[in-house]
């Protein structure tokens, strides 16, 4: 195994769960593996399928992703191929004399292929090892993209009863789960895997929706030929999105299902080969998307429910380097998505607004987001600051106040209109609205019209939903939305229970900071991207199928001389070394006779610690750093003494989260300082160092440098 890992993939060690998942299908068990975008599935069953005699089949709900993990299995001298519809006739009977003759170790090929006659009986005259059901998921109709064809796939065990069968898919709740096991007939002592879904590269916001397009233009400033995503409601917004992208200089297209397939086809495929930055698209722009370097997914409006969120967003950063993941949200989003809703069956209908409520209490919530992410999936978060969320990161303290008043006012209004009607006209009439509904029924005349005209709209609609949120009100989904009081309700109103409420958040925007290449390395990775760019022209594949961003952020990091050390890099194997190592080596001994200074970086990302001394109020003293404030205006905004703000750097500078010296320390002092440290010891004392280099060093700058190094 650890060999194969190697030889075929570049890897030198496996990821969380991989050998044990991989253990249990070489020991023929059925597997049920539960793992995030990013956590390596595909490696999970590719690996086996190497080791394993015979042919691995691989069913995949998409043609592009099949070409793509094809073309990248191919290039890693693994030989495999697929069968679907995009094949000319020839081209599908050359492939099927392949399969016959045992040429391929792994096959891909869609559930809607499996009631195509004949197509089931040619596959069980194939020596088949190991089938993998990809994205599991679809086979269930709790699950958020259900799929009616890969019902057909209990054919599986029947037709292929000794070689065990996997499962796998990135999001599933218990009750998806067990649909999955069902529906596939897996054996009872099936082997059960699930990763954490905590996707640690990954920074969530949420950023009031307000002036989207300069929002999201300002954004994009600071993301220049960065890949990314912008998903969206409707056809007509991405189209109108894209157009305003394009309009402000962004390399951006629309997709959407309303677009002819060959043009779909051709955008993805410009997109996959970083000819197109920015993808504005419907949830059409699903499953299948394999490009590892997408820096950011934006929702310009909400999704539909948390598991839809959790892919859309889990489609940034599977190279594992720093992504963001940014929606904006207003409180009239939920108001869209009933609309669409009123089409559904009754019981489908209350399923999905059940679903989309506890996806505007995560869009609504103060604590931190991860940890309420990982909650809706059964998985508990340890720490109360993850520091990759807004709501972790944010300057702006949570203002929490006493909203007895405001909540007997809302619940009041619901009484005296008889319970019969929705949040929207309850707040018209707190507003003090003369609308039609209002005059129509008289509620002009009421004591409670007006007198909640102090408060905007949104802000009543962010308190509404505070209200369904702590109990004191029920919608019913079934009679039109209208809102009813529950008991705890009718306690506030009645007794005057203290209800304390959470004002609405202002706008703050928190950019994950990438790992810091130095300029030259820097430069050095720009050259390696073009040089990529061309040679993946030149072999017709996408750009990562040669090599991804964080194995050519590797390359630039350490500089390699020679082919051993190229060998020794991340996602390097002797295939691709073969293949492109020795052009890509050429190119970096050429760089480096041109550029003399570069020096090799040990590291291209040191991981984050999240064990930080300071706690949140370091995080906070992280945040006006990040704004460019020094560490003394830091201590005057913050009414904290110098000490402390000094002793918040060092801590966050030895976690990682400062990578850079150059604001805090003068360059040209550090070598004496490391000099010092070297002779001394790092075990010295501060003040022994200072006495070792003179009153004109500062404690300060020595204790920073002293953090930077033992920071890895």
């Amino acid at each position: 195994m650890q060999d194969a890992l190697k030889k075929y993939f570049g890897f030198e060690n496996f990821r969380p769960l991989q050998r044990e998942i991989i253990e249990a299908v070489l020991a023929k068990n059925d597997v049920f593996a539960l793992m995030p975008t990013g956590a390596g599935k595909s490696l999970c069953f590719q690996l086996p399928a190497v080791l394993l005699p015979g042919i691995t089949l691989v069913i995949s709900p998409l043609i592009a992703l099949m070409k793509d993990q094809v073309d990248a299995l191919n290039a890693s001298g693994i030989p495999a191929t697929f069968l679907n519809s995009s094949l000319d006739a020839h081209e599908r009977q050359r492939r099927v004399e392949g399969l016959r003759n045992g040429k391929y170790k792994l096959l891909y090929v869609a559930p809607e292929r499996f009631p195509v006659p004949g197509f089931i009986d040619f596959l069980s005259r194939l020596n088949v090892s190991l089938c993998v059901v990809d994205e599991a998921h679809c086979i269930s109709e709790w699950g958020h993209d259900f799929r009616a064809d890969y019902r057909n796939l209990h054919l599986l065990r029947d037709r292929f009863s000794s070689a065990p069968i996997m499962a796998v898919t990135a999001t599933a709740t218990d009750r998806v789960q067990t649909d999955i096991l069902e529906q596939l007939h897996l054996r009872s002592d099936t082997k059960l895997f699930r990763a954490s879904f905590d996707r640690k590269n990954l920074t969530y916001q949420v950023w009031p929706k307000r002036a989207a397009m300069a929002q999201l233009t300002g954004y994009l400033e600071r993301r220049k030929g960065e890949s990314g995503i912008v998903y969206c409601l409707s056809r007509e917004t991405t189209e109108r999105v894209a157009q305003s992208l394009k309009a402000h200089g962004h390399n951006a297209l629309p997709y959407h299902a309303g677009m002819e397939k060959e043009q779909r086809t051709h955008t993805q495929e410009l997109f996959d080969r970083d000819k197109v930055d920015i993808i504005c698209a419907t949830i059409a722009f699903g499953m299948g998307i394999d490009k590892p370097n997408i820096r950011f997914v934006f929702h310009y409006d909400i999704p539909k429910s948390i598991p839809s969120y959790y892919q859309e967003t889990g489609r940034a950063g599977r190279d594992s380097l720093p992504s963001d993941c940014i929606t904006f949200y207003n409180n009239g989003d939920r108001q869209k998505y009933l609309k669409f809703f009123d089409e559904k069956p009754p019981e489908e209908r209350l399923r999905a607004i059940e679903e989309l409520d506890r996806l505007v209490d995560l869009m609504e919530t103060r604590e931190c987001r991860r940890k309420a992410l990982l909650r809706y999936f059964g998985e508990e978060y340890s720490k109360n600051n993850c520091g990759t969320c807004d709501n972790c990161l944010s300057t702006q303290n949570v203002e929490s106040f006493d909203g007895t008043r405001l909540a007997q006012m809302f619940l009041s209004c619901i009484v005296r209109v008889g319970q019969n009607f929705g949040a929207s006209h309850i707040i018209d009439i707190l507003r003090g609205s003369e609308r039609g509904k209002v005059l129509d029924f008289s509620h002009h005349k009421l004591p409670t019209h007006g007198v909640g005209k102090d408060y905007q709209r949104q802000e009543w609609q962010h308190y509404a939903n505070e209200f369904r949120r702590q109990g004191l009100i029920i919608q019913d989904h079934s009679h039109f939305g209208v809102i009813k009081i529950t008991p705890k309700g009718w306690n506030v109103l009645k007794n005057g229970t203290i209800v304390t409420l959470n004002r609405p958040w202002k706008e703050e925007s928190i950019a994950s900071e990438a790992f810091e290449l130095a300029e030259v390395n820097r430069k050095l990775f720009e050259e390696l991207r073009a040089f990529r760019r061309a040679s993946a022209e030149q072999n017709n594949v996408p750009p990562f199928v040669i090599f991804n961003d964080y194995t050519l952020r590797e390359i630039a990091a350490r500089v390699p001389n020679d082919a051993q050390e190229f060998l020794a890099i991340s996602g390097v194997n002797e295939s691709k070394w073969r293949q492109f190592g020795p052009d890509f080596l050429r190119l970096v001994r050429n760089f480096k006779t041109s550029n003399p200074t570069i020096k090799r970086q040990e590291s291209v990302s040191k991981p984050i610690s999240r064990e930080l001394k300071g706690g949140d109020s370091a995080f906070e003293t992280l945040i006006y750093f990040r704004k460019g404030h020094s560490p003394q205006k830091i201590a005057e905004l913050r009414s904290l003494a110098i000490s402390t703000i000094n002793g918040h750097i060092a801590s966050l500078i030895q976690s990682r989260h400062i990578t850079s010296l150059d604001r805090l320390v003068d360059p040209s002092r550090i070598p004496m300082i490391r000099a010092a440290f070297t002779q001394l010891g790092y075990g010295t004392t501060l003040t022994e160092v200072r006495q070792h280099l003179g009153d004109e060093y500062s404690f300060e700058e020595i204790k920073f440098v002293r953090a930077m190094d033992e920071s890895g």
